[in-house]
């Protein structure tokens, strides 16, 4: 395993699991395996925005799961168990829910693991992702709106308390090019989260306005600059 990718949001609605979505595929693109995991067990959407509606699927030899296998890469989702019911469980509950779900699936040897983590800004998920990949190189995506400064500054600082690397940000919609040609900024200027970044020196990129995966070209460009930065750092 080359290493494990964590894409991080402080609050929900940032586009996190369409860009965590990208970055597998653009991995995928590149020739490597890539397993692609929605661990936020209260809110789990990437299956819905991959249009996939598959039960999980148990091999009753070895009494474990298998993983969705799509698109060059091995999709495993929370949804799969709950169905989009709620789920209530918290501290330690939470935390073995997430370990039993990926430690009990049949992985092939991949060579990265995108996670799409839960919005909000716990150390208990990184925790969790310590514990169950241990001395891997484990980096962190953080994706932020325009308009959200304090909630990135805050996703930072957890990075950086928690000893993840932050490899490269994603200041996601940040215009909507409009068929007339023009960019609207719907959440206004960029200018304050860029200057976040560089005041920590993290590369970031800008991302426009997606409506749905078909949009995926427009971002082209822009992804391929954030998985250069995976390959980067994450080599080492």
């Amino acid at each position: 395993m080359k290493g494990v990718v964590c894409v991080l949001s402080v609050k929900g609605g940032t586009g996190k699991t369409f860009c965590s979505i990208r970055i597998a595929n653009e991995l995928v693109e590149r020739g490597y395996k890539v397993s692609l995991i929605d661990i936020d067990i209260s809110s789990p959407n990437l299956l819905e925005l991959m249009g996939i509606d598959e039960d999980i699927e148990l091999d009753l030899a070895t009494r474990k799961f298998i993983p969705i296998k799509r698109e060059g890469m091995e999709i495993l989702s929370f949804y799969q168990l709950s169905k989009g019911h709620f789920v209530c469980k918290h501290g330690y509950e939470y935390a073995q829910i997430i370990k039993d779900f990926i430690l009990n699936t049949e992985w092939n040897d991949n060579d990265y693991w995108v996670l799409d983590m839960p919005a909000g800004s716990s150390s208990d998920d990184f925790k969790v992702v310590r514990e169950l990949f241990e001395e891997k190189t484990i980096g962190a995506i953080i994706v932020t709106l325009p308009n959200t400064y304090m909630d990135a500054r805050r996703v930072i600082e957890l990075c950086y308390a928690n000893e993840v690397n932050p490899i490269c940000g994603i200041i996601n919609m940040s215009y909507l090019k409009c068929d007339c040609g023009k960019k609207i900024k719907l959440f206004g200027d960029t200018g304050k989260v860029s200057d976040l970044f560089g005041k920590y020196s993290i590369p970031f990129t800008l991302l426009a306005y997606e409506r749905n995966l078909e949009d995926m070209k427009n971002n082209h460009k822009e992804i391929k600059f954030v998985v250069d930065r995976i390959e980067e750092c994450l080599k080492k």
